[in-house]
């Protein structure tokens, strides 16, 4: 086993989709822009507007099915381009037009001979971030709708590849490849191989949240040495590739939330330490919700002896529970609360993914993407990689829900939605947050309406925190993550505790039923509508 030096400081890890930047940059700036084309001029604003910030490794997200830059061993995208219907539009294999933002990678990669990638990682260098390279190990993208233009050649043609091929496939995740078998371990191993080739990174990131299901049904459990033997030959080329380019080539894995649902899938992650196969490692949800409830103490705990650096991975999606409203981003203060609870609790830094800032030519005044306007955006990428940085800043501790499971245990279990109906019956919720500053003002916020009515009386509620009975406050703000009626509760000091704070919700005797779909503890973050919309419906800068 060779030995390995401490990790250096991590203060952001932050994961780029090219989908994000490169598809919708082209396809939004073509629209109002003609002629524009991707320079080291247009990249190099992009790379500087995380000059001075917490970020300190930038993961290039190089692939999805396909791959995003020209591959011998991936179908491509720049490949796909090649043909052209009787129109002069580029089509895929079986002749389907592409989207403009696939037509954007072919358009970059070959027809304007620019590297973006390569230039990402000079740039980046530039300002003093290490560049990786992110895989996503088990890419699926399309196989519900049949998308062609996102469906490799391969897997296609070879479904006794798939995870499930001794029946019928049935769904999704049904249809990831199997990591049984050896060509499709080879076959990644030759893909990651030829991106180091290409490309002189300080890091390399297994993705495996892209999907985690990488064995036959009960075959995880037979398959787990096997799994680690993989692990330890991207580990084998990352230090083959440490002696080409002469400095240290980082390596990190993500996998699911829960540390026995990582191992029963197939994933030994104690191996991954002892042997320092890794040194970095994400816990984190798959994209529905960001995910307050990982315990990062507990995977700290496996990995801190071995100088194994740990870090929630942060989602740009927020809902409350899976039946909640759809596709509403966090806030800034919805992301630093999380960030700051997980540093907090001995994560060792912060990991942002999907928060790729896209080029739009307004955001509507929609408070609901206020987190790209500029003055927020700088304010989370210059505060969420350091516990003294976030602390004092304004926070939203939201109760969200595991996202994903193996799909033999119990299907995205949350407390919420839940219906009050009973005399003397409480009802818990624990909503992890983390110390306010001195003097905070803090808050228990329900969303919440009435099982016969949807207005309710404050007499109605009977609300505890830790023991210490909550008196009603008023009516707050809380669209869109619920359309119900928000209403708080001041938090008496010291009831708010570090870790898990346990809300116990019932109605007073006699007093109508009601029911609760959102909770969450708010530190020094308005509650007033007036307020809310000023620091909300804000315009974004181009």
């Amino acid at each position: 086993m060779k030995k390995r030096d401490a990790v250096p400081h991590i203060g952001i890890m932050f994961n780029e989709d090219p989908n994000h930047h490169i598809g919708e940059t082209w396809s939004t700036r073509k629209t109002y822009n003609k002629g524009f084309r991707f320079s080291e001029e247009s990249e190099r604003e992009f790379v500087r507007q995380y000059e001075g910030s917490q970020l300190t490794d930038f993961l290039i997200n190089v692939n999805f099915m396909r791959s995003v830059y020209p591959s011998e061993v991936f179908d491509s995208y720049t490949t796909s381009g090649l043909t052209f219907n009787e129109s002069g539009l580029p089509v895929d294999e079986n002749g389907n037009v592409l989207e403009e933002t696939e037509n954007a990678y072919y358009e970059t990669f070959v027809r304007d001979n620019f590297d973006i990638f390569d230039c990402w990682i000079r740039n980046f260098r530039e300002i003093g971030v290490r560049p990786w390279l992110s895989f996503r190990m088990n890419d699926v993208h399309g196989v519900a709708e049949n998308e062609t233009g996102m469906l490799t050649k391969f897997w296609q043609e070879h479904s006794e590849t798939y995870r499930i091929h001794h029946h019928v496939p049935d769904g999704y995740f049904a249809r990831t490849f199997d990591y049984e078998q050896q060509i499709v371990r080879d076959r990644m191993y030759a893909y990651i191989k030829e991106a180091l080739e290409r490309y002189d990174v300080d890091g390399v990131e297994l993705d495996f949240m892209r999907e985690m299901f990488c064995f036959a049904p009960g075959r995880e459990f037979l398959c787990r040495d096997l799994m680690t033997d993989f692990v330890r030959s991207i580990r084998a080329l990352c230090d083959e590739f440490e002696e080409k380019r002469g400095h240290r080539i980082l390596m990190g894995i993500k996998l699911f939330a829960l540390p026995h649902q990582v191992y029963d899938a197939g994933f030994d992650y104690f191996t991954y330490a002892e042997e320092r196969l890794i040194d970095v490692f994400i816990a984190g949800p798959r994209w529905e919700t960001i995910d307050n409830d990982i315990p990062i103490e507990i995977w700290k705990k496996i990995f801190e002896p071995y100088g194994v650096k740990v870090a929630a991975g942060l989602e740009l999606i927020l809902r409350c529970h899976p039946h909640g409203e759809f596709y509403y981003l966090n806030t800034v203060e919805t992301t630093m609360a999380s960030a700051t609870q997980y540093l907090s609790a001995g994560g060792d830094f912060t990991y942002l993914f999907n928060y790729m800032r896209p080029v739009k030519v307004d955001y509507s005044k929609d408070w609901v993407y206020s987190i790209y306007q500029t003055e927020n955006y700088q304010r989370l990428i210059r505060n969420a990689g350091s516990y003294e940085t976030s602390f004092p800043l304004p926070r939203r501790h939201v109760k969200t829900f595991h996202d994903i499971e193996p799909q033999w245990e119990p299907a995205k279990l949350s407390p919420l939605p839940l219906t009050v109906a009973y005399d003397n019956t409480f009802f818990q919720v624990k909503v992890r947050a983390c110390p306010a500053p001195k003097d905070a003002k803090c808050y228990v916020v329900l969303g919440a309406k009435g099982v016969d009515s949807d207005e309710i009386s404050p007499e109605t509620f009977d609300i505890y925190m830790n023991g210490v009975h909550l008196e009603y406050g008023g009516m707050c703000e809380v669209t869109p993550y619920t359309k119900w009626q928000g209403y708080y509760f001041p938090i008496p000091d010291p009831a708010l505790v570090a870790d898990g704070n346990v809300i116990e919700i019932a109605r007073k005797t006699g007093a109508p039923g009601y029911s609760v779909e959102y909770a969450e503890i708010r530190v020094n973050a308005a509650l007033e509508k007036d307020q809310w919309e000023k620091d909300h419906l804000v315009w974004i800068e181009l």
